[in-house]
């Protein structure tokens, strides 16, 4: 979660099966945009970057990191996702595919979200995961959400073993207080060799669970667990596991909460790649969709 350049926070209306429904974009600057995503397209069965299919997207920022994020209308408590970055190699590192889950937004219209990130760094791919608290949408542009001192002097960052301590009490102040926070559950960390691209593609399947106490299960894949419909097969074991415990999620319980898609390219970059959405629990939406 590092500079920024230009970010739209999309959010698509409620889609029947095999349908595509358009989405209202906001802009880094808060003003209504198109129904279009500019980076990221396509349906829960298939999102991509770019204009069309296969395409990428090219980021002509020398210096900032470009973002998006596309949401689902309808809340959900979990799903999972099958994805594959393109056309990467052992020296490159073009950005991040990602996945957001618990988007929830507050009174003030600040928003709240987990957002999980997945990168080649050099023939090596890692992974992230944080909760961000507080954030505003005319900073998504922002160094990491405006979650900095350079944007926001009084901006908190939490790392992961301070996190571990965090207490629902606590969250909730912070929550409560309106500063914008991010916790990081796991900061940048090696995913391992089963993770690695191969051929110029990594292809990883991330599975997000709402638990009963309210706590999230973020469940990494092998490719070999994927099946060739990009779902994830029956007997499928996890290669790691995170958790966002129930404090941090701030939720209480169970609940249906947005998520979608996420995706950060870095300056000067193209990154191409797409997310394959399956076994979506919770509202009976087969598929939902981001508009051409």
């Amino acid at each position: 979660m590092k500079m920024v350049k230009k970010v739209m926070l999309g959010i698509t209306a409620a889609a029947v099966a095999l349908a595509l429904v358009s989405c209202t974009g906001i802009t880094a600057g808060g003003a209504p945009d198109s129904v279009n995503g500019e980076i990221i397209k396509g349906t829960t069965t298939k999102a991509y970057l770019g204009e069309k299919d296969g395409d990428g997207y090219t980021n002509e920022d020398v210096n900032n990191t470009a973002r998006e994020m596309q949401l689902f209308a309808t809340k959900h408590y979990g799903a999972f996702a099958a994805l594959t970055l393109e056309n990467e190699t052992a020296t490159s590192k073009n950005g991040q595919l990602g996945y957001v889950f618990n988007f929830t937004t507050n009174e003030d219209k600040t928003v709240n979200f987990v957002t999980i990130g997945f990168r080649n760094n050099q023939g090596k791919s890692d992974s992230y995961v944080s909760q961000f608290y507080n954030i505003k949408k005319t900073e998504f542009s922002k160094t990491n959400f405006g979650v900095d001192d350079s944007v926001n002097a009084n901006a908190v960052i939490i790392k992961p073993t301070a996190a571990k301590a965090l207490t629902a009490e606590a969250v909730a102040a912070i929550k409560g207080n309106g500063v914008p926070t991010e916790i990081q559950i796991e900061d940048f960390f090696d995913l391992g060799t089963w993770a690695n691209i191969s051929d110029g593609t990594a292809t990883i399947g991330i599975k997000v669970t709402a638990e009963d106490d309210g706590s999230y299960s973020v469940e990494y894949f092998d490719n070999g667990s994927i099946d060739e419909k990009f779902k994830l097969k029956k007997d499928a074991t996890a290669k790691t596991t995170k958790k966002v415990s129930a404090a941090i999620a701030g939720n209480g319980k169970k609940t249906q909460t947005q998520l979608g898609c996420y995706a950060a390219i870095y300056a000067k970059q193209t990154l191409k790649g797409f997310w394959r959405f399956s076994s979506i629990v919770g509202e009976d939406i087969p598929e939902e969709g981001f508009e051409d």
